[in-house]
């Protein structure tokens, strides 16, 4: 039993998004906090399963790195980091998280990479990390982001870059434009994600993620029993 144990013992990264545009939630959470309650829920499940946690925290650079370890007061460090941890950087550059993570990981780990995903030109990384660990996108997503407000004029702030700008939600063009890019946008991710060949979960701050992850745990258990 206890080489069963030792064989099975894996690495578990977290590479969490920390960039400004996590401060965002129009409902009871912001993308930040679901985070942080997503690497809890998948740290402790790590634990019982005697695997070892680790974080790596990022922006456009890399903010903050946790060696894994496996016990109780270590993941709390972890979820205390993502929620109280001030970043240096507001943007995102999931291609440089990626890189590092590469550079200290030569051994298979399970990699969880939880973001909104509001970046570009990561997909060869992505599918690099995905060919060397066995690789989890998980995309947060908030409901405001995906349907505008009908009408009305708003003024909003790019939380990463800093700028402000007046937008007419009443116009038609304002409004095709914005689910053009949306969908481009939507669309380029589903497609690296599956030439990648990594696993995804869609989690959104409007709807409990439980579901979302026992539905992940069952795909992941079948193509396990599958494979033996």
């Amino acid at each position: 039993v206890k080489k069963y144990d030792e064989e099975r013992e894996q690495t578990v990264m977290f590479v969490a998004d920390l960039s400004a545009s996590g401060h965002f939630g129009s409902k009871d959470i912001t993308k930040n906090e679901l985070i942080a309650e997503l690497t809890s829920v998948l740290a402790f499940s790590a634990l019982k399963n005697n695997d070892r946690a680790g974080l790596l925290a990022f922006t456009d650079i890399v903010e903050k790195y946790i060696k894994p370890k496996k016990n109780k007061k270590h993941i709390l460090k972890l979820i205390d980091i993502i929620l109280s941890y001030k970043p240096q950087n507001k943007k995102t550059n999931i291609e440089n998280a990626l890189r590092y993570l590469n550079k200290l990981y030569k051994r298979k780990a399970l990699v969880f990479l939880i973001s909104d995903f509001h970046d570009r030109n990561f997909d060869k990384l992505l599918k690099v990390t995905s060919k060397r660990h066995d690789l989890v996108c998980v995309k947060i997503s908030d409901p405001k982001e995906q349907k505008l407000p009908s009408k009305g004029i708003f003024t909003i702030e790019d939380a990463e870059t800093g700028a402000v700008f007046n937008v007419d939600l009443s116009s038609y063009n304002v409004r095709n434009e914005y689910y053009k890019n949306l969908k481009e946008h939507n669309d380029y991710l589903n497609n690296i994600f599956k030439t990648s060949k990594s696993d995804v979960i869609d989690i959104s701050t409007d709807k409990p993620y439980i579901f979302e992850l026992i539905k992940f745990f069952k795909n992941r258990e079948k193509k396990v029993l599958k494979h033996y």
